[in-house]
């Protein structure tokens, strides 16, 4: 499925699935390994992950913050927000696959441990910044392996 074919599949599908391309949404969601299924719905909450599309393109990131006429959104692997309008959203992650294990919005497990994630500040920008290192590192010796 064609990036720009989400829109259009969600209306007339009601749910689409797909592979994330990049580290936005790390480390719950993996770059190229996880399959996300989003459902076209309208009623979100915290920590929901959302599709929307913006300026950019098309994104997926979940919700920090709810207020009466946007959302403000944050990659898991990113430290910056972005304010959201509600009538951009396009669908909410219902589950998510990796190494074949399936993970649901709502499964208390799961939201623990992001709730977790986000409440502390200090140990999520640490963990951040050694997976863009650890990145950096992959990146050169992949070049260095191909000269």
């Amino acid at each position: 499925m064609q990036i720009n074919d989400y829109s259009e599949q969600l209306n007339k599908l009601g749910t689409i699935s797909f592979s994330p391309n990049g580290e936005s949404m790390w480390p719950f969601i993996k770059n190229g390994k996880s399959t996300v299924i989003v459902q076209k719905i309208t009623d979100f909450a915290l920590f929901d992950v959302i599709l929307y599309k913006n300026s950019v393109g098309y994104r997926l990131h979940r919700i920090v913050k709810i207020t009466p006429d946007y959302l403000i959104v944050c990659g898991d692997g990113l430290l910056e927000t972005e304010k959201v309008n509600k009538t951009d959203v396009l669908g909410v992650m219902t589950e998510f696959y990796y190494k074949n294990k399936k993970t649901l919005r709502l499964d208390k497990k799961y939201l623990s441990k992001v709730k977790r994630y986000y409440r502390f500040k200090t140990i999520r920008k640490f963990k951040i910044k050694i997976h863009s290192i650890l990145l950096k590192i992959k990146y050169k010796l992949n070049c260095k392996g191909e000269n």
